[in-house]
C-alpha cells in the first residue's frame, strides 16, 4: 500500500479528519441560522454548510496534489490522477455503511435490526453527512438518494488534487487581489 513514502490509508484518514471538522463548523452554522426564521434558511444553510465541506477538502488536497505534482517530477511517485478519488471513496466508506443501512430500514428491508429503531440509523447517517443535510429533504421523496450524498467527499478531494497537480488556483476567480500595488 506504501510506496516511496505515499500511502493512500493517510491521504483517506485525512479527508475523515476534514470530514469531522467540517461537520464541526456544520453545527456552527446550523445553529446560529436557528436564530432566523425565514423560509430561505434551508437553502443558505445548504449553500453554506456544502461550501464549507467543499473548500475544507478541496484545499487540503490541492495540497497533497502539488505535492504529489512534485513527487511525479522527481520520479519518486508515479504519476496517478485519480488517487484522490480512491482516498475519498475510501473515507468514504463509514458515510456509505450508514447510507445504506439507513435505506434498508426506510424501506423496510432490514428486518434483522428491529432491536433497534429505525431512528438510530436515519439520525446517524443524517448526522454524518451534516454539512450535505438539507439534501435529505430530496431524500425523503427518493430513498435512493442516500447512496448518492457519500460521493460528495471524493469528488471534492478529486477537485481540489488536479487543481494542485496543475497548480489551478481558485483564489484568484473569488478574492480580488490588486496586481497594481508592488509588495
Amino acid at each position: 500500500m506504501k510506496k516511496n513514502g505515499f500511502s493512500l490509508l493517510n491521504y483517506a484518514g485525512s479527508l475523515l479528519i476534514d470530514h469531522l471538522f467540517a461537520l464541526l463548523i456544520s453545527l456552527v452554522i446550523i445553529n446560529v441560522l436557528n436564530f432566523f426564521s425565514n423560509d430561505g434558511i434551508p437553502v443558505l444553510r445548504l449553500i453554506l454548510c456544502a461550501s464549507v465541506y467543499f473548500v475544507i477538502c478541496y484545499v487540503d488536497f490541492w495540497h497533497k496534489g502539488n505535492a504529489d505534482r512534485n513527487r511525479i517530477k522527481l520520479g519518486v511517485i508515479p504519476n496517478n490522477k485519480i488517487r484522490a478519488v480512491f482516498a475519498g471513496l475510501i473515507a468514504a466508506i463509514p458515510g456509505f455503511m450508514l447510507s445504506v443501512i439507513a435505506l434498508l430500514t426506510e424501506i423496510g428491508a432490514a428486518s434483522f435490526l428491529d432491536v433497534f429503531t429505525v431512528d438510530i440509523f436515519t439520525t446517524l447517517n443524517r448526522l454524518w453527512h451534516l454539512p450535505l443535510g438539507t439534501l435529505y429533504e430530496f431524500v425523503n421523496t427518493a430513498p435512493v438518494l442516500n447512496l448518492i450524498i457519500p460521493l460528495f467527499l471524493p469528488i471534492a478531494a478529486e477537485i481540489g488534487y488536479i487543481c494542485g497537480m496543475y497548480e489551478i488556483t481558485l483564489k484568484k476567480y473569488f478574492i480580488y487581489t490588486n496586481e497594481s500595488e508592488e509588495d
